[in-house]
């Protein structure tokens, strides 16, 4: 049986012998575009009668960016096109789906299914729940049923 110091005896010539790489400075060798929002620092300074710093949210305190801000600006109308075809493809196949519930949201004129049609971030899911949360009673809370009075934002008596 070999003892503890015999095991890794060999162990600092093991090390010696595989080859490292050399440390990639591919980050200080692509070209860096400074931030606008905080010219360059990393800091953004606001206020007048106050004035405070902080770290800049849009470079996340790097001071500048790998992209250009024309790419930056490229890739902000492609996300929001993508968005708008995703929004209008989930209305596609929820009006496909339940066919009586789009025809009443598209001619309702409450604030209620307007928003359901304007919402950026409806899905199909999200959809059918409001769907369907619009058709029980509006008049519930988690204590139960809204009295007349309560309705009309009086205490009730009882």
């Amino acid at each position: 049986m070999k003892t503890f110091d015999e095991l890794f005896a060999d162990l600092e010539s093991d090390l010696d012998a595989v080859p490292v790489k050399a440390a990639s400075s591919d980050h200080e060798r692509r070209v860096k575009y400074p931030c606008q929002k905080c010219a360059g620092t990393g800091t953004f300074h606001w206020g007048y009668m106050n004035p405070r710093s902080g770290k800049c949210h849009a470079c996340n305190g790097r001071g500048h960016f790998f992209t250009s801000e024309q790419d930056r600006a490229k890739a902000r109308q492609q996300n929001q096109k993508r968005k708008e075809r995703k929004l209008a493809d989930n209305w596609e196949s929820f009006a496909a789906e339940h066919p009586v519930e789009a025809a009443w949201l598209k001619q309702s004129s409450g604030n209620f299914a307007s928003s359901l049609r304007m919402a950026p971030h409806a899905t199909v899911r999200s959809l059918r729940v409001s769907s369907r949360q619009s058709s029980e009673s509006s008049l519930t809370t988690r204590r139960g049923p809204l009295s007349a009075s309560r309705r009309q934002g009086r205490p009730s008596l009882t």
